[in-house]
């Protein structure tokens, strides 16, 4: 993540934004519901319709969030030409990390590759985690969805884009291993 390009917009957002409360809206862009409600009804697949109607859900809540107060990002909206989904998955793991005071993900995040990691990066940081109605997700709840999500996506996996998806899940799920670890770990230290 040490590209001049990743520096830079890290460093512009550090001009804008540090020290302010940040809310950081995460949801399914390339995958997510609509791709798993597509292939399950046998519907051929534009990935470019995908991708354009969830970027215009994220955009339209994130300013129904921005209308109620306080600062919002989304990455629905970033588009730089040449990147990888890798390239923007360590962007906006970093923007999290240095900046995201609370974390919203929209419905369906469960199925989607980003919201995943963005999930596992939420708790690895100990950011509050919600659901966009507002709910409380906790360590034990995301990692029940995202294996409920392993569970139903496995039966598409020839779809293309679905074993990236399966990979990132379970990815997100070993991370949250390991926070689950060091949270028992300071549990015991702190009964001890």
């Amino acid at each position: 993540m040490d590209s001049p390009l990743h520096l830079a917009v890290i460093g512009a957002w550090e001009c804008a934004i540090a020290g302010v409360a940040v809310t950081y809206l995460s949801g399914p862009i390339t995958t997510g519901p609509r791709l798993l409600e597509r292939l399950r009804a046998g519907e051929s697949l534009d990935e470019r319709t995908v991708i354009d109607e969830n970027s215009r859900d994220m955009r339209v809540i994130a300013e129904r969030l921005r209308g109620r107060g306080g600062i919002v990002v989304e990455p629905g909206s970033l588009s730089v030409v040449g990147w990888s989904q890798q390239d923007y998955l360590a962007l906006w793991e970093a923007f999290i990390g240095r900046f995201a005071t609370e974390v919203v993900f929209m419905p369906g995040w469960e199925f989607s590759a980003g919201c995943a990691r963005e999930f596992a990066c939420a708790m690895e940081c100990e950011l509050p985690t919600r659901a966009l109605v507002g709910s409380p997700i906790g360590l034990e709840e995301g990692w029940a969805s995202l294996a409920a999500a392993l569970e139903e996506l496995e039966p598409y996996q020839k779809h293309p884009a679905i074993p990236r998806v399966l990979s990132a899940i379970d990815e997100a799920i070993k991370r949250l291993a390991k926070v689950r670890t060091l949270v028992a770990r300071t549990r015991e230290q702190l009964d001890g």
